[in-house]
């Protein structure tokens, strides 16, 4: 797991800050964020890009600077970047107490996945032990928290069992979901 706080140059973390907060952004409702049906575990997306199915995302500005983005990033750190699979951006909104969305992986195949944060917020990201293997349902332990820092990039193997939480202290909470392939 690499962590990574001031991870994106600031001019192109701010223009990408710029446009997910804009009012005109399109945050789409998901009654779930984890496969839980309950009251808290709902939020907000955007498919920003998508290398499965091309037609459904279009290709704005947001795309080309997130895609940048990550780029950057992987180049700096030296991890070997093949192809982005899937960019999505996160939106939880405040809960009174908080509430720990059930632990998952973003797909079953070999992947990683990098997690940029928009918001200082007590609404951790939970990391396991455990990783997936199908057919296995482990017993997860936490391994580690952490708690978001804008511009704090997180990657980790895709197969690391993780999970998001609600945040009390702000009204909400943003990241950007990166899933990506090595070369």
């Amino acid at each position: 797991m690499i962590i990574k706080p001031n991870a994106i140059h600031p001019v192109l973390y701010n223009k990408i800050r710029q446009e997910i907060t804009a009012k005109n952004f399109s945050w789409a409702f998901g009654e779930t964020t984890d496969g839980d049906r309950d009251v808290y575990g709902y939020s907000f997306s955007n498919l920003i890009f998508s290398d499965d199915d091309r037609e459904q995302v279009s290709f704005e500005p947001l795309s080309y600077f997130c895609l940048m983005a990550i780029a950057m990033f992987c180049y700096d750190i030296g991890f070997p970047l093949a192809k982005v699979i899937r960019i999505r951006a996160g939106l939880i909104t405040a809960t009174k107490h908080t509430h720990y969305h059930s632990p998952h992986v973003d797909y079953p195949e070999p992947h990683y996945t990098a997690l940029l944060y928009f918001t200082n917020c007590n609404g951790k990201t939970q990391f396991y032990n455990e990783k997936y293997i199908e057919g296995v349902d482990p017993q997860l332990t936490i391994r580690e928290e952490i708690i978001p820092e804008e511009n704090k990039l997180v990657l980790f193997d895709g197969h690391t069992y993780h999970n998001s939480s609600t945040q009390t202290d702000t009204a909400s909470r943003i990241a950007i979901n990166f899933n990506l392939l090595q070369k």
